[in-house]
Parts: C-alpha cells; structure tokens; sequence
C-alpha cells in the first residue's frame, strides 16, 4: 500500500517534473507559434483586408465598367475601336443607330473599305497609320456611307490603346456634324441673305448697350455711315459726334436722352456726313428692349435704313408733281378733269378764266354746263368712244358765263384719278386756227385767182410782143405817110397800155420778176393813178402830193407798184364811209434825233413816200400786229391778212423802213422811208424806132421760143441785121436743129423760160456742154425759181421781160455779146 503510495507519489513527481518539463518544452515551443500565430494573424488580417479592397476594387471597377459600357452605349457620338490594321473591334450602337449596320454584321471587316466613300479612303487611311505610330494628330473629318446608302459627315478625335508601351488599337470618337453643318450652311446662307436683303435695302441693324454706351453693328451699318468697321470703337456717343450732320447732332442726343430716361423707342430721321463728305438721309428706329433679371431695361436693338434715295426720289416726285400742277395751272389750254358722268373734280386757271367761274365754282359744275357739243355727235357717243379705247378727240363750243361761246377742239383722255376712274379733258381754243383756215381758204383762192391772171397774162405778153413788134417794123418802112404813121403809133399806145396791165396782172399773181433799177417814184405814182382812182371808188377822193424833184431808190418797179396799191387797198376799205386818201412823196434828210426815236435808222438822205386816210384808224394793239402775216381786222372771207406784211417785206428788201400812225378815230398814216439812190433815172426810151437803133452783128444766135409769131418775127428781123439765125419751138427741138445743120459755132441762146418738154434752163445746161462759151438771153412774161435767187433776179443771168420791143430785144442781144 504504501509501496504503491510512494511508487504513485514517484510517479506523480515525475509526471510534475515532465508537465514541468512539458511545460518547459511547451512553453519553449508556443513562444515560436504564437510569434508565428501572431505574425500569421497578421498577415490573415492584411489578407483580409487586401481582399476586402480587392473586392471593393473591383466593385468599383465594376461600377465603372458598367458606367463607361453604359456612357458608350448612350453616348450621342461614335465609339469606334480599330485594331493596328485597321479592322473594326467594336463600336457603340450610336454607330449602329446612324450606320444602320450591327455590330456582329461587320466586326473584324476593314474599317475603310467598309464605311468610307472612295474619295476620303486615301486621305484616312494616312491620318490612320500616323496615329497607330503614336504620333500626335488633329483629329479628321470624313464622310461615312450608310447601310442605306447614304453618307454622313463625322468629326473625328483619336487616341491609342497601349500594352508595355506598344499600340495595339485605336479609339477614335466620332461626332456627327451632318446636321449640325446643314444648320450651320443654312444659317450662313440666310446670314448672307440677311445682309444681301440688309444691303440691297440699305438696311441696317443695331443693338445698344444702355448702360455701357456701346452699340453693335451690322455691316450694312458700316456701309450706311462709310466708317472703318477697324477704326470704329464702338461708342455711341463717337457715332453721334463723328458721323452724324452737324446740324442734326442736338436732335439726336436729345433723342438718345430721352430713350435712356423715359425707356421708350423713338423713331428719328437725320443726316449721315461720311469720311468722304457726302451725305445720306437715314431712318432710325428702334425695335425691342431686352431686360436683365430685375426687369430693367439695359439694351436696345433696332434698325436705321438709308432714306437718301426715298428723299430725292420724293423730294423728285414733289418737284415733279409740283412741275406738272405749275403746267396744268399755266397752261395755255385749257383743262379739266372729271368722271365719266361729267362731273368736274378739277380745273385749271385757263379754264376758269375762259369761262369766267371761279375754280371752286367749277368743281361744283358737271360738263354739260360749260360744253356744248354738236347735234350730230351727242356727249355720249363720245364717252362711249373713250371707254372703248381711252382716248377720244372732237370739236365743241365751250360757253362762258356771260353766255358767250368759242370754238374748241378737245383731247379727252381716260385715267386713274386718286384711285378711281376719270378723263382727262384738254380743250384748245381753235377761233384762231379757224379763222387762219378761212384766211387760208381765201389765200388759196387768191393764189388760184393769181395762177389765172399769170397765165392770161403770159400768152397776152406773147400777142402784145408779136403786136409791138410788127408795129416798129411798119415804122421802119421807108415811105408811110402821116396817116398811116399816126395809126402805127396809136397801135403802140394801145400796146404800152395793155402791156401795163398785164404788168399789173403779173404783179398780182406775184410771178414777176424783179429787177431793182434806179427809180423815180413820183412818176411810178403818176402813171398809177388812173388806176388808183379806179381801185377807191367814187366815194374816196383821192390827194396826190407829189415833190417836183424827189430823187430816186434802188427798187423793182413792179414791187413798189405793189407797195402803193396794198397800201391805197388798205386805207380805202378803213374808210366804208368815204373819205379822203392821200399819197405823198418828199425828199428828205434825217437826222440824229429822229433816228434815235426810229431803232435802226440810219442818218441818210431818203425818199418819203406816205399814204394817209381819214379812217377808223386802230389801236395800240393793233398797230402792234398789222404786219404780221395772216393779221386781218377784216371779217372772215374779206380779206388774206397778206397786204401789209407784203408790203413789210418789199420796203426791207430794199434796205427801207417803215412806220405807221393812228389812233382810234383820227385815221392812219403809213410811212415808208427808202434809201435814195445814186445815178441817173431810168429813162425810158422815145416813141418812134430810128433804123440806128438797130445795131446787128454776124454772131449766130439760136431763138427758142413756143409762140410762133414771136419766133417768126425775131429771127427775121434778126437775120435782116447780120445775124445767123436759127429758130425752134421747144428745147428738144432746138437740139435736134442744131445736131441736124451741124451747127459748129454758136454765140448766143435766146430762149423762152417756161416750154413743153424741155425748158429754157435745161436746154442751156445742154448746149453749154458742147459750146462752153455760149451765151444765154432769157425771155419770159413770167419766170420761175430756175433763174430767180429769192424773188429777185440774179445780176449774172440776162433776162428780157415780154412784151418786148424790137429796139429793146436789139439793145438787149448787143448788151448780152458784147459784155457778158
């Protein structure tokens, strides 16, 4: 028991002494784990804790993964990714959107051939290879083609995708700016619109800062006020005071003021003084203030046009209109303007001085109250006719006030009067053409009557030319006795006298031809006056006071014949009555005073002739008017209102001067006052022909002449004389004499002016072609304009008037040979 005991108490000790050691052991053992336990503890928590970040980690990167996938898939632009070769990889279904291709339809195609057009592969593909290089680029535009078909624009910007510092993609983000460029080129063009419409309307825009003073321009405003857009500041108050009028500053700023105080849109017209110192009219205006927050007004955009043009073209119209109410209100017709049912909307000043109602009186009237239209075309036929063409043209009365009437012709035309339809009527007083036309009428008759009379007078001066001539040819018989001597000289008398009225017949058909001559007037009167008596009548008696020695003019003696008898016609029809009529004649000398009261005279010796009346005589008025043509105080039909003027123009062609005096009631003088002439009167030749009057010569002489008797006698007489004679009765003829005797010498042509086939004129120019040096005598009754240079007979053309005395046509053949 107690063996056991002590071998249990053994035991126990060395079992205490191997815990102990165990313990020891222990003890020497768990130090090392708990070290590691702690250090393993440690590393489980850093573990953990790494995980936990791991986790976290990729948590996050989760969440941006999903929010990138997420920003990509709903990102409005390409998301494109290539690969070095330029193969898709993916991109995002925007693309796929504005493609219209899927993803899984092209992944891993050629990007380039896939999507773009041919003309941008090229150019692209470079841009491409220099990205993948890593070299920096700045992005590119390109079209892509659609699955449709069509194209888009995109915008591009690159960046590589990079492993150990090499490129293995491309991500190239795409903006599709197809839309954006069609808004951005339609926005331009209506840009260039705005300011084409801005320039072509010289229209400008402006905004104005109201609280920094600063404006902003539209270019047209540049243009408007001719500034340098680069030298313009920007400041209202430079534009004020650098471009505006001088004149027009005040009232600008006084309107800028007030648009700054009451806030209120003032439309202003003023004047723009360019750089280049012209100006231009412009018209402001705003349009709309803008507010800030508070609602206070700080801005003001508006418009200013370029009026100038409006200006003067108003200023133009205003003038114009003006211009035509001056010619409407002055002219000389007179004028209305009316509707179709006749009443009168306006008048002019003749028209209310021709019928004597007063404008405003007039415009209260219809047309029937001052238009009186004949029976046979009624007003309304008129009307009728302007409505169907618009114009229409007739002759009416137009009634006075007083009831009195005169003729007119009126031009009615159809317009737009202040927006309604109206006519307007020009009526035109014809009492002067009326009565022109009457006097025309009875000049026309006149000049009929004077054909006649020239061409009695003609074949008469071809009879008393035969008859003359035959008479000087009996007086040239050797033996006549007294008797029959007698009876010869009282044939010529009779001749003479007939031969002075043909001459008188001729000067009334105006177809004689002038010769000024040395005159004496006194016995141009004396041989008048048994005509004059016979012109007056009985009832007029007639006064000749005739100086003895007057002296003589420079005049034809036919024209002052006619001057004496239109003035003795004259001063017997102022006279109905009766009266007396008085010629006179005088010498006389005027002097400076006279002259001086007389425009145009010249201090000279002159020949006086005056025909006085005791007469109606005539007023200031008409004195003013009497030597004008067609003037006639006579009633229509009594007279050609050519007397006077004729007269007029006969005493200045003879470098004369002419007056006239009278009063109403105290009768009328005329005097005529004519430059006397120096030399020796024309005498005329005695009554008896002397054989020595008859000088002859051996020229050869060609006489043409188509009346027979006159031809036969004077080639007889002649050929009695010397000369070689041949004869024809016409210009053909006359050629055909002279071809058929082969005539090699020819001296002179005497030769009728007016014959049948060929005349006078043109048979000389015929024969002067084959004998240069041939001389011409003309011989006429009358003569026309072929050898006369304005009524009077040139100087250089030898011209023998019939009838025509044997000694006178002898005088005239030698004259023309020996000194022409």
């Amino acid at each position: 028991m107690g063996g056991r005991q002590v071998d249990l108490a053994s035991r126990t000790t060395e079992r205490k002494k191997v815990i102990e050691k165990l313990k020891g052991h222990k003890n020497h053992l768990e130090a090392p784990v708990e070290e590691r336990t702690s250090e393993l503890t440690q590393l489980n928590q850093k573990l953990q804790y790494e995980i936990a970040e791991r986790k976290l980690a990729e948590k996050k990167l989760r969440c941006e993964k999903d929010f990138t996938e997420s920003l990509i898939n709903t990102l409005q632009a390409i998301v494109l990714v290539l690969d070095t070769e330029g193969n898709i990889v993916r991109f995002n279904p925007y693309m796929e959107e504005i493609s219209g291709f899927r993803l899984e339809e092209v992944k891993g195609k050629d990007w380039f051939t896939t999507f773009l057009p041919e003309r941008d592969k090229k150019r692209t593909r470079n841009i491409f290879s220099i990205a993948v290089r890593n070299i920096q680029t700045n992005g590119n535009i390109n079209h892509i083609v659609t699955k449709g078909g069509g194209e888009r624009e995109i915008k591009w910007h690159y960046e590589t995708f990079k492993e150990d510092g090499n490129v293995t993609g491309l991500l190239a983000i795409g903006d599709d700016i197809t839309d954006r460029l069609y808004t951005e080129e339609k926005l331009l063009k209506t840009q260039l619109i705005m300011q084409e419409a801005e320039r072509t309307a010289h229209l400008g825009s402006w905004s104005w800062n109201l609280k920094s003073g600063e404006v902003q321009w539209s270019e047209e405003m540049y243009r408007i006020y001719g500034i340098d857009k680069n030298k313009f500041d920007g400041k209202i108050e430079s534009a004020v005071s650098g471009a505006i009028h001088p004149d027009d500053i005040e009232k600008v700023r006084k309107s800028n003021e007030r648009v700054l105080k009451e806030k209120i849109s003032l439309p202003l017209e003023y004047r723009v003084l360019r750089p280049d110192g012209t100006e231009r009219t412009v018209w402001s205006e705003g349009g709309k203030f803008i507010a800030d927050d508070t609602g206070e007004a700080i801005e003001l955009i508006g418009s200013l046009q370029d009026v100038t043009g409006h200006k003067q073209a108003e200023k133009a119209l205003l003038e114009e209109k003006e211009k035509y109410r001056t010619l409407f209100d002055n002219a000389g017709d007179a004028i209305l303007i009316h509707d179709f049912h006749g009443k009168i909307l306006e008048a002019n000043r003749t028209m209310s001085e021709r019928t004597g109602y007063k404008r405003e009186k007039l415009r209260q009237m219809s047309l029937k109250h001052i238009i009186s239209f004949s029976d046979d075309v009624p007003a309304g036929e008129h009307i009728k006719k302007l409505k169907e063409t618009d114009r229409a043209s007739f002759q009416a009365e137009e009634v006075a006030k007083n009831g009195s009437t005169i003729p007119v012709e009126i031009t009615a035309v159809a317009f737009d009067y202040r927006g309604r339809p109206a006519v307007l009527s020009i009526s035109r007083d014809i009492s002067s053409r009326i009565r022109l036309e009457s006097q025309l009428h009875q000049t026309q008759k006149m000049e009929a009557i004077g054909r006649l009379a020239g061409g009695i007078a003609h074949d008469f001066n071809n009879v008393l030319t035969a008859i003359l001539g035959y008479a000087d040819l009996i007086m040239l018989e050797p033996v006549l006795d007294d008797g029959v001597v007698k009876k010869v000289m009282e044939i010529r008398k009779a001749g003479k006298r007939a031969s002075d009225l043909t001459r008188q017949l001729l000067l009334f058909s105006r177809k004689q031809v002038t010769e000024p001559k040395n005159l004496n007037i006194d016995l141009l009167i004396k041989n008048l006056c048994g005509m004059l008596h016979r012109l007056i009548g009985e009832d007029v008696k007639l006064i000749a006071k005739l100086e003895a020695h007057t002296g003589t003019i420079l005049a034809d003696h036919g024209r002052m014949e006619q001057v004496v008898m239109n003035l003795v016609i004259n001063a017997r029809d102022a006279m109905p009555g009766g009266g007396k009529l008085t010629v006179e004649t005088k010498k006389c000398y005027l002097d400076e005073s006279f002259c001086t009261q007389h425009h145009g005279m010249k201090y000279d010796r002159y020949v006086m002739l005056a025909v006085s009346d005791t007469g109606l005589g005539m007023d200031e008025e008409t004195r003013k008017h009497i030597f004008e043509p067609f003037f006639t105080t006579k009633t229509a039909g009594k007279g050609t209102g050519l007397g006077l003027s004729t007269v007029y123009g006969i005493v200045k062609q003879c470098g004369g001067f002419i007056w006239v005096y009278s009063e109403p009631g105290l009768g009328t003088t005329f005097k005529i006052y004519l430059p006397e002439a120096i030399g020796d009167n024309e005498k005329p030749p005695s009554g008896v022909i002397q054989k020595q009057d008859l000088r002859g010569g051996s020229e050869h002489i060609l006489f043409v002449e188509d009346e027979p008797n006159i031809r036969k006698l004077a080639s007889k007489v002649l050929a009695e004389h010397g000369y070689r004679v041949y004869d024809a009765s016409t210009g053909i003829e006359a050629l055909e004499t002279i071809d058929r005797l082969k005539v090699k010498e020819l001296n002179l042509l005497v030769t009728d002016v007016v014959m049948p086939e060929m005349g006078g004129k043109d048979l000389s120019e015929k024969l002067l072609e084959t004998y240069p040096g041939l001389k011409i005598l003309y011989i006429s009754g009358y003569t026309d304009d072929t050898i006369v240079d304005h009524g009077v007979l040139d100087e250089k053309v030898p011209f023998l008037q019939k009838p025509f005395s044997i000694r006178s046509l002898f005088q005239k053949v030698r004259e023309v040979l020996d000194e022409y």
